[in-house]
């Protein structure tokens, strides 16, 4: 509720080629991490739908990261 997704490309990852849409802040627009969209080997379906938030991006309330 409090991310929206950029357009949809195809990565290619340490655990194959997976589609996914880059995710930013509503409020502030600052970029999080990414959801996967899609993925193209069996084993690796069970992400799709799933959000990947970089700890480094995001800032407690206090102003220090996590």
């Amino acid at each position: 509720a409090n991310v929206y997704a950029e357009k949809k490309e195809d990565r290619m990852m340490m655990t194959g080629l997976h589609t996914v849409a880059d995710i930013y802040f509503v409020k502030c627009g600052s970029y999080v991490g990414w959801r996967y969209k899609f993925d193209f080997e069996k084993n690796q379906q069970y992400k799709e739908g799933k959000s990947i938030h970089e700890r480094y991006k995001i800032w407690c309330p206090d102003g220090n990261n996590y």
